[in-house]
């Protein structure tokens, strides 16, 4: 497939592009999530994920954009590489769930690793369906 509007592109891809998308704007509102203990190595390692999380977040959008919309980058190879990335931010984001601890914004972190992960599982099946 080779990119150029959005209409040319396929149900997954468009859908994983909506979904990465909307994660990244979700995790840009949730990162406001407090750390409740004073413990300095998780909160190192909570700002560590946030840190990893919005870089992996930003590249997967990147990767997906660009697979999507500009010609010529159409291959599996930037596919696979959004999709590792997506994985990561959905799986730092419940990282950062995990050592955070607090009730608020929670529940927007955690969609914000639905989205990743499910963005990611519409790349596999972009995968799957487009001819190699």
């Amino acid at each position: 497939m080779s990119g150029g509007t959005f209409q040319s592109g396929s149900v997954w891809m468009k859908a994983g592009f909506v979904l990465i998308t909307v994660g990244l704007v979700v995790w840009l509102d949730a990162g406001s999530v407090g750390l409740v203990t004073t413990n300095s190595s998780l909160a190192t390692a909570y700002e560590a994920f946030l840190i990893i999380g919005v870089c992996s977040y930003f590249l997967a959008v990147m990767l997906n954009f660009l697979y999507l919309f500009v010609e010529g980058t159409g291959s599996s190879v930037v596919l696979i590489v959004g999709l590792v990335f997506a994985f990561i931010a959905g799986f730092s984001a419940i990282i950062v769930l995990g050592i955070g601890r607090t009730i608020q914004h929670s529940d927007r972190m955690a969609y914000s690793a639905v989205c990743a992960i499910v963005s990611a599982i519409f790349s596999i099946l972009q995968l799957r369906s487009s001819p190699s």
